[in-house]
């Protein structure tokens, strides 16, 4: 294992100037950014899929369709801000930013004084754990969790006397994890790897398999038990997702490589793979390993470009072992603080002539909707997404109309479909939809389509009349 100091740091640490390797400087950055992260957080309207997270919150279950439980259940931890602004955020935030902390042991390891200073910049201003962690989504209770599973695995693999509570806590981490996203099970396998390269498989005792499972099982049971009750169907909804096509298209592969290259900045991507055979094994595995795995799964399916994000933080490290110059530093966190620069003044006044503004769409895309959400009642949505974001909007209960759409958390909810008493209901579509027939339209007949912005109907439906016996 390395040293606990890593050979060459120039400011030894001292109690008033250092924590876990984070000095006073870095410290107040750190908590600096926090509090900025708090304000804008509170400021920037949920995009779509915080909206839809944010629903669950509103109807907690042990599990979900789309993801584990984690994210809604920090949503719902937001409740109590939900008056100020958009500060439902807030504890998600906080668990985000709280990651960092997790880090300063790790570094300490193996990156002196100066590269850690640099790890935090780049990692403050990294487009998905920067500037990303902004947008609430699995990712990051994914990310804490995997963190903290590094940190408590380094420690526990890295001591004389390895302990049950230490084989139990690393457990537990992991199944926190996968109540929070499931590829957190990528981590086991590179442990796995790791332990063989440092010749510490000793550590595979049952007694401390069995601990292990004791910890996972303790946390990680209501993904469990949910989906025991659910035919295992988010289970089998995810590796269709993921692994589900039958034949390979390039395309998959070449945008996710491209993706990665861009993420990761060029300089990080070459200094990272530079430095693999000098940087300590963990170092590489847990960089590389995640970046590896799903490259292998692209060859089955779309991947994501934010699937592989556990990686980056240990990535910024790779890049940064053994460097005593940071000029390439400096120039990749100016190239990311003048983009992250343009996306705020854009967000801020919409200067950019984009022909297609993703940015607009997540935030603004449903708002023609309210006016008319708000008179015609009771509505149903033929989108998940537009079903949450005009829920969140305009504080009213509207919800995808079931069979409408890919299959959503709202499939299993009672209130997706009219009951029997209503005498009428609307459903906003998107024009050119076409309605797949349902059962209960037999009660049921179009009255009228009402035309709402260039994109969209609200349409009317009645009861049919009863014909008399």
């Amino acid at each position: 294992m390395p040293s606990a100091q890593p050979e060459g740091d120039r400011s030894p640490a001292s109690p008033d100037r250092d924590w876990y390797g984070l000095d006073r400087r870095l410290l107040l950055l750190w908590g600096a950014v926090l509090v900025l992260k708090l304000g804008v957080g509170a400021v920037l309207p949920l995009v779509l899929d915080e909206t839809y997270y944010w629903v669950w919150s509103h109807h907690l279950q042990l599990s979900y369709l789309d993801h584990p439980p984690a994210i809604a259940w920090l949503f719902w931890l937001g409740h109590p801000f939900e008056g100020l602004g958009h500060a439902v955020r807030w504890p998600g935030l906080v668990l985000g930013h709280a990651t960092l902390l997790l880090w300063w042991p790790l570094l300490r390891r193996v990156l002196d004084r100066d590269q850690r200073r640099w790890w935090l910049i780049l990692v403050l201003l990294s487009p998905l754990i920067g500037p990303g962690s902004l947008i609430l989504t699995p990712d990051v209770p994914l990310l804490f969790c995997w963190s903290l599973a590094l940190v408590l695995l380094l420690r526990w693999a890295g001591s004389d006397h390895p302990t049950a509570l230490g084989a139990a806590a690393l457990g537990a981490a992991l199944g926190l994890g996968f109540d929070s996203k499931y590829p957190i099970v990528v981590f086991v396998p590179l442990a796995l790897v790791w332990l063989w390269r440092e010749r510490r498989l000793d550590l595979l005792h049952p007694r401390w398999l069995v601990l292990g499972v004791i910890g996972f099982a303790a946390t990680s049971w209501p993904v469990w038990m949910w989906n025991a009750s659910n035919e295992w169907i988010s289970f089998r909804f995810q590796l269709g997702h993921g692994l589900g096509a039958s034949s390979w298209e390039p395309r998959w592969t070449v945008d996710y490589l491209a993706a990665q290259f861009a993420l990761l900045f060029p300089t990080v991507a070459f200094l990272a793979l530079w430095r693999r055979r000098t940087a300590p094994s963990w170092l590489v595995i847990f960089g590389w390993g995640p970046i590896l795995f799903f490259l292998v799964t692209s060859f089955r399916g779309l991947v994501e470009a934010n699937w592989p994000v556990a990686a980056y933080p240990t990535l910024i490290a790779l890049a940064l072992y053994g460097r005593s110059r940071f000029r390439w530093a400096a120039t990749t966190a100016t190239i990311w603080g003048v983009l992250l620069l343009v996306i705020a003044t854009h967000l801020a006044w919409w200067w950019l002539p984009l022909e297609r503004d993703r940015l607009r769409h997540e935030f603004f895309v449903f708002d023609h909707l309210h006016e008319a959400a708000q008179e015609y009642q009771p509505l149903y949505a033929d989108s998940y997404q537009m079903a949450s974001k005009l829920s969140y909007d305009l504080g009213l209960p509207i919800y995808q109309l079931r069979g409408l759409g890919r299959a959503s958390f709202y499939t299993y909810l009672p209130e997706s479909v009219p009951p029997p008493s209503l005498d009428r209901y609307f459903l906003a579509v998107e024009r050119g939809w076409t309605i797949p027939p349902q059962e209960w339209e037999r009660s049921y007949e179009e009255v009228r389509r009402i035309p709402v912005g260039d994109v969209h109907y609200v349409i009317e439906f009645r009861a049919r009349p009863v014909a008399p016996e």
